[in-house]
């Protein structure tokens, strides 16, 4: 019922309601494709009025339902990596390592993106700031994307050689 509702009502919504719409099914586990098509049209109409916190909650979210639709993800991914790519000034280490993580889990091989992040990174020494969940998040989606980009991740790698004493096992995991 509160999907078809959200569905109905999408044209009223805000680029926050957009995203805390998909996050909070992509919470639940809840995978209505209408729904996620519905909500995927709405972002790619409106990228332009989100804020770095619903272009990155909203690739959070398609990325947590492992929606594997490519008529649903495809232009949705290419939207929000032009939306990010326009906010990356803006971007925090969370926004950073969290793009890094929705572009693996959506099989976003999108290498002119992450070249952007991994140079806005190391130009706003932002990588200094990567804490153990951001360092091994960042690793875990580099490799699953099998992306290497040298400066990157050399200063990735100092980071969590830095920090290896405060990871946890799921850091440790993800960084192995």
């Amino acid at each position: 019922m509160l999907a078809s509702q959200s569905q109905d009502k999408i044209e009223q919504f805000d680029p926050q309601n957009i995203q805390n719409v998909v996050w909070s099914f992509a919470k639940l586990g809840h995978r209505d494709m209408p729904l996620y098509k519905v909500l995927s049209v709405a972002c790619i109409n409106r990228i332009s009025e989100f804020s770095v916190q619903d272009v990155t909650g909203t690739a959070w979210g398609f990325a947590t339902c492992a929606l594997q639709s490519s008529a649903v993800v495809a232009p949705l991914v290419e939207t929000l990596g032009l939306g990010a790519a326009q906010r990356l000034t803006q971007f925090a280490v969370r926004d950073i390592a969290g793009t890094f993580w929705a572009m693996a889990k959506l099989e976003s091989g999108n290498r002119p993106l992450m070249d952007l992040i991994s140079c806005q990174a190391l130009n706003s020494l932002m990588i200094r700031e990567f804490k153990p969940q951001d360092c091994s998040v960042t690793v875990w989606a580099m490799a699953h994307l099998a992306y290497v980009n040298s400066p990157f991740l050399l200063h990735l790698v100092e980071q969590v050689l830095a920090q290896i004493h405060r990871f946890g096992s799921q850091d440790i995991s993800n960084s192995a």
